[in-house]
C-alpha cells in the first residue's frame, strides 16, 4: 500500500515544483523530469508477449523432491499444501482457472482433503486426477 501511494505521490511532488518554482528554468527541469517519471511508470507493467510452448518436464531430483514430500505429508501441513498445490496446477493444466480450483474445487482435490488417511486420499485423488484426463 507504501509502495503504491509512494508511486503516486512523487510525479504530484515533483509537478507542484515545476508549477510552483519561479525559476523559469528550473521549473522547464522539473517538468521535464516529471514528464520522465510518468513516462517510466507507463512502461513499468508492460511485459512483451512471447508465444514459447513450455513444457515442464520432471527430472530425477524433482520426483525424488515430491517423494520426499509425500513421505512427510503424514507428519507435516505444509507437505500437505504443496502436494495439493501440485495437484491444483495439474487441474489448471487442464483448463480450470485458479479462481474457480479455489472456490468450487473439482471431485479429485475435495477427496485430497477430506478426513483419515492422507496418502490413501492421494492415491484416490490421482485416480480421480487420471479419470479426468483420459
Amino acid at each position: 500500500m507504501r509502495d503504491r501511494v509512494l508511486k503516486f505521490l512523487i510525479p504530484i511532488i515533483l509537478g507542484t515544483f515545476a508549477i510552483v518554482i519561479g525559476s523559469y528554468v528550473v521549473r522547464w527541469l522539473f517538468t521535464i523530469l516529471t514528464a520522465f517519471v510518468l513516462f517510466v511508470y507507463s512502461i513499468e507493467g508492460w511485459e512483451p508477449k512471447i508465444r514459447i510452448r513450455m513444457k515442464r518436464e520432471f527430472g530425477d531430483n524433482e520426483v525424488q523432491r515430491l517423494s520426499k514430500i509425500i513421505l512427510r505429508s503424514k507428519f507435516s501441513d505444509v507437505s500437505k499444501e504443496i502436494i495439493k498445490d501440485h495437484i491444483l496446477e495439474a487441474y489448471h493444466m487442464l483448463g480450470y482457472e485458479y479462481r474457480v480450483l479455489r472456490e468450487n474445487p473439482p471431485e479429485g482435490v475435495r477427496l485430497l482433503v477430506s478426513e483419515g488417511d492422507f496418502v490413501e486420499n492421494l492415491k484416490k485423488s490421482l485416480d480421480k486426477l487420471e479419470e479426468e484426463i483420459g
